[in-house]
């Protein structure tokens, strides 16, 4: 039995990481390929979309294929690039020649909004993913000795913009966790063996090897919330792929819901514990900094809480999704509802 496990959530604040890439995209081209390649844009374009929304079924949808013979006007530059110069994900060596696309990030997130389709932003949650296997000899943790699984992981994680951790395996990480642990769903000792690495999101498997396939339960821990599911497949590359890739939607629906309103609305963001000149700049370049944040304009100093005028894609929801990662401001009340139509207020503190 194999047991997955990516957290979310070990602390109260959650540290995400940067994610600066997922404009650009790799595609395979013909050896002889000169001049702008339309087909290779194609492709680039669909990848792009899926890393920037985090949905694969982005691509598939009809207001997106229509647009796809048009790729070329979103493109900012593009170049080709040897086996050499465009390792694959996996390190599985390249085919002959590799097209590399950057696209234009705002034209790309205004082609998702004016079409209803969310755009995930830069910053996000990062994924520990541990791995133990009970292949009918005994239950052990897998490792780069058995690499195909962990090749399909950085695959997906890679194809939808995730970052992706890794646990060292090392005398620390057996101190603190054993594979019968996780067998026993051991919550206290999954978290004691993660918090070195610091992840946002925890996700806890049983896969099993039957003989014929290979059967997994999955059960994701996500902001307090706990989901469960189940996958068959006859490969266990196939099966790890497949319960990260359904993991990913899950967090993609919590950060960029499917389906919700993208457009860009005025709230009033207040923040208390700016005791100095030195922490208000720190609040002013973190807002400037999220994804969506149109602008921010200070309305309000009042001893040491600072008022903000915030225009922001999604408006207060997409707000609150966007402060609980990166770990600067923590939530103390709301006194107006974010789904209201009119201008929300939230309340929030710095952290130290």
């Amino acid at each position: 039995m194999l047991i997955a496990v990516l957290g979310l959530a070990l602390g109260s604040a959650q540290a995400a990481t940067r994610m600066d890439e997922l404009y650009q995209a790799r595609v395979v081209t013909p050896g002889d390929q000169v001049g702008e390649p339309s087909q290779g844009f194609q492709e680039a374009l669909r990848q792009v979309v899926v890393k920037v929304s985090g949905y694969l079924e982005t691509a598939k949808k009809p207001q997106l294929q229509k647009i796809l013979p048009q790729a070329g006007r979103y493109v900012r530059e593009f170049s080709y690039l040897g086996p050499a110069d465009s390792p694959s994900p996996g390190g599985t060596s390249p085919p002959q020649r590799w097209l590399k696309v950057r696209f234009d990030e705002e034209a790309i997130n205004r082609l998702l909004t004016e079409r209803g389709l969310p755009v995930w932003g830069k910053t996000r949650p990062s994924l520990l993913v541990w791995l133990a296997v009970d292949d009918q000899v005994n239950p052990r943790f897998l490792t780069r000795d058995d690499p195909l699984p962990w090749q399909a992981l950085e695959r997906i994680a890679e194809e939808r913009g995730l970052p992706l951790l890794l646990p060292k395996l090392d005398t620390q990480d057996n101190e603190h966790l054993l594979p019968a642990d996780l067998w026993a769903e051991s919550d206290a000792k999954l978290r004691a063996a993660s918090q070195r690495y610091a992840p946002d999101v925890i996700l806890a498997g049983r896969l099993q090897n039957q003989g014929q396939a290979w059967q997994a339960k999955w059960t994701l821990w996500q902001s307090g919330e706990v989901k469960r599911w189940e996958q068959t497949a006859a490969e266990l590359p196939t099966l790890t792929a497949e319960g990260l890739g359904q993991a990913i939607n899950k967090v993609a629906s919590r950060f960029a819901p499917m389906g919700a309103d993208y457009s860009t609305r005025a709230l009033e963001l207040r923040v208390s514990g700016i005791n100095s000149l030195a922490a208000y700049g720190r609040v002013r370049a973190y807002l400037g900094s999220l994804d969506g944040v149109e602008s921010a304009r200070l309305s309000l100093m009042d001893g040491t809480q600072a008022g903000f005028q915030v225009r922001m894609r999604g408006g207060a929801p997409a707000l609150q999704r966007a402060l609980s990662l990166g770990g600067v401001l923590e939530e103390s009340s709301r006194t107006t509802t974010p789904t209201q139509a009119a201008e929300s207020t939230l309340n929030y503190r710095l952290r130290p």
